[in-house]
């Protein structure tokens, strides 16, 4: 991560295929069956997804979106919007994002959780889904430190390169429940 200093931060500065094939190592070591199927080292590795499958993988936008709203319609997991470039007292509640972030990512769980009781769908790093923006680029959700809170709402999604590996950017492994 790019914040090392921080070992309770979210994992930032890792690829889409990173991210992946993490996924699929936490799958085998549970021995389930791995959700991608990954090839090459490095800057050379890329993966590919397998759905269904039993194991760990990342959350397509739906589920993503799903979870982060707990079966409600405001704009962050939990809270309302009042300002988008400043500090917004909503935002602040359950994100970290450029106006209270002093630059860096945070421990997780330090903000409010949502209905559902899952924490950071808002702020702190953006997550990679494995969703597609657009032909060549993959969704992420859910704001950063170093964006404004109008990136921290739920509705909010970026298209990135996968190869990249961004400082704000991280993941969040999820299991189909009852797969095989």
């Amino acid at each position: 991560s790019f914040h090392r200093e921080c070992p309770a931060c979210p994992v930032d500065s890792v690829s889409w295929h990173e991210a992946m094939a993490f996924c699929n190592t936490l799958s085998k070591a549970q021995q389930l069956r791995p959700c991608a199927t990954c090839s090459g080292k490095g800057r050379e590795l890329r993966c590919s997804s397998n759905e269904p499958c039993a194991g760990y993988r990342l959350p397509t936008e739906h589920e993503w979106e799903v979870a982060a709203r707990a079966g409600r319609r405001q704009p962050f997991s939990g809270e309302s919007i009042v300002s988008c470039m400043a500090s917004d007292e909503g935002a602040d509640k359950v994100a970290w994002y450029k106006a209270n972030s002093d630059g860096v990512t945070h421990p997780v769980a330090t903000k409010a959780k949502n209905e559902w009781g899952i924490y950071d769908m808002s702020g702190n790093v953006f997550e990679w889904t494995t969703s597609a923006y657009s032909s060549e680029l993959k969704s992420a959700r859910g704001g950063s430190w170093y964006h404004n809170a109008e990136h921290a709402r739920v509705a909010s999604r970026v298209g990135l390169a996968p190869l990249e590996r961004l400082s704000y950017v991280g993941f969040r492994c999820v299991r189909t429940v009852g797969a095989s």
